[in-house]
């Protein structure tokens, strides 16, 4: 069964400073470089979607890594997926999408994703169990306090069949991730264990901690 991975990398980090948080160096490479090469050595085809600013800067970087394809964002995620999902080969049954801002998803849970699309699954999602109270709150009080055993944080890669997730997103919705536009077509999305280091870099601190979470992995792995 053909997969593709479709990298999402076209925002311009707002929230983290004037340049794009995937181009910040971790551990010696840029952040977008650490989802490349884990996607290059899972599937079959891997399409990235940057900043149409950055097309020229990158895209001959980025097929020397294996990319087989380098196309402009959008003007939301949901765009941005939606110029890559159009790149991607039409004998493609599974598609991967992950967030360049999550450099520490690791080849494992790449395939723990597709092997759960193999199983006949039509979208997969990670999610990690929250450890904290969560409250809903409005006008600044407190509106109601949420039952935190039914709620989880998701993460990425998100896995999908491919004829799914196109039609999902021929409705041109905008939504964080790809599994709120399936979910909207009715289809029941399945979750595995997502990964603690499976952080999202949003704003510096994070790199930070992603940093200190790539030593601890390095070492761990040298230990063996």
């Amino acid at each position: 069964m053909k997969t593709a991975a479709i990298i999402v990398a076209g925002g311009v980090g707002s929230r983290f400073g004037e340049y794009p948080k995937q181009f910040e160096v971790l551990g010696g490479k840029t952040v977008i470089s650490y989802s490349v090469e884990t996607a290059v050595s899972t599937v079959d085809q891997v399409v990235v979607v940057l900043p149409e600013d950055y097309l020229d800067q990158y895209s001959t970087i980025l097929k020397e890594m294996g990319v087989n394809k380098v196309v402009p964002g959008g003007h939301s995620r949901s765009e941005s997926v939606r110029h890559g999902l159009k790149e991607v080969d039409i004998k493609v049954e599974e598609v991967l999408v992950h967030d360049a801002a999550r450099p520490l998803a690791t080849k494992r849970l790449f395939e723990i994703v597709l092997s759960k699309l193999n199983g006949g699954e039509k979208g997969v999602i990670p999610v990690i169990e929250i450890s904290d109270t969560v409250k809903r709150v409005s006008k600044g009080y407190v509106d109601l306090t949420l039952d935190r055993s039914t709620l989880a944080l998701v993460q990425t890669p998100q896995g999908f069949d491919r004829k799914v997730l196109t039609l999902a997103h021929e409705s041109f919705g905008d939504a964080t991730d790809d599994s709120t536009l399936v979910e909207l077509l009715g289809y029941n999305v399945a979750v595995v264990p997502g990964e603690p280091e499976n952080i999202k870099i949003t704003k510096p601190i994070d790199l930070k901690v992603a940093d200190i979470l790539l030593q601890r992995i390095v070492a761990k792995d040298k230990s063996r």
